[in-house]
């Protein structure tokens, strides 16, 4: 076990933020396109992605993609602004938010070293086995409901002309939490054709389509409005969206989510639980933020409580793989 914060320990951060290193690429996986709105671009290398591409002296073929083109192994993918692309490789899928310049090397060419994977695949399922509040528990669940108008009564939201989109949206939880998420998002949208809006109904679709794995639709309705902290779904909100930015290399996106909602967890009882503190971690040290990743590492080793974590030894073990 490591007994202070060095240069080994930081590489516990290296492991998961998609950062080139001799020992973590793997074969080129094939990618191709599953999803596109918007104008993407694809710069080829010549004769590989040995040098980095300089316009002045490299004139690479410049092509735009469309659903369906099987990415090659090396190049640049270039996202103009308000544009998405999802690219389904055989392992996963990659959501790409932000314009930009994207490696494929990098996208297509990354595998997990072990404790990595473990972790990984940790946060993953916290983040699609979040809970909700019983719907019974919930006030205005149908708010938004337009041509409706809701009243307060006995601390319940009572909706003239809207009982139905309420029963609506209160079965569709209940399918989330039995795990039928596809008859969960129908449900939800049929409460949508009878009208259903707003922020907290935008959160459910879009988790739904995350946890029906319909990417591009979820970022849509999760990336619209930024929930106040005191509103129930607020953490589930933060989690999601940090995570498809991660995975879908806008580290410092993510990390911009997360820092007020762990210091406010810190702050208010002296701890947090660790999948937000790990995504955290590794989407500040992907970000280049290297100095903000390892004063939460060394706030983790100071404190007592995360010795008893589920998946610490995981964390600890990065710095060795």
């Amino acid at each position: 076990m490591v007994q202070k914060i060095s240069p080994a320990v930081l590489a516990v951060v290296l492991a998961l933020l998609a950062v080139v290193t001799p020992g973590s690429l793997s074969a080129q996986q094939m990618g191709h396109i599953v999803y596109l709105d918007g104008q993407v671009f694809l710069h080829e290398y010549p004769s590989g992605p040995s040098e980095p591409l300089d316009p002045d002296s490299v004139e690479p073929a410049r092509v735009q993609v469309e659903i369906g083109d099987t990415l090659p192994s090396s190049g640049v993918l270039i996202l103009n602004d308000n544009s998405l692309l999802e690219i389904e490789t055989p392992t996963n899928r990659i959501l790409l938010t932000r314009p930009g310049r994207y490696e494929l090397g990098v996208i297509l060419g990354m595998r997990s070293l072990g404790a990595t994977r473990e972790l990984g695949e940790m946060v993953r399922t916290r983040v699609r086995s979040l809970s909700l509040d019983p719907p019974s528990q919930r006030v205005g669940v149908a708010a938004g409901v337009r041509g409706t108008e809701g009243q307060m009564s006995g601390g319940a939201s009572t909706w003239a002309s809207g009982d139905l989109v309420s029963e609506l949206v209160s079965e569709a939880l209940a399918y989330r939490e039995a795990g039928q998420y596809q008859t969960a998002l129908d449900t939800l949208k049929d409460a949508a054709a009878l009208g259903a809006d707003g922020p907290e109904f935008m959160f459910y679709l879009g988790y739904l389509h995350y946890l029906n794995a319909n990417l591009p639709d979820a970022y849509r309705f999760l990336s619209r409005f930024s929930p106040e902290v005191e509103t129930p779904y607020y953490r589930t909100h933060v989690l999601v969206l940090a995570q498809l930015h991660y995975d879908g290399f806008s580290f410092s996106a993510a990390a911009d989510l997360l820092v007020p909602f762990v210091e406010r967890q810190l702050d208010r009882d002296g701890g947090a639980d660790l999948e937000p503190v790990v995504l955290l971690v590794l989407s500040l040290d992907a970000a280049g933020r290297h100095s903000e990743a390892n004063s939460y590492l060394t706030r983790m080793k100071e404190s007592p409580e995360w010795l008893e974590s589920e998946g610490i030894e995981q964390l600890w073990r990065l710095g060795e793989e």
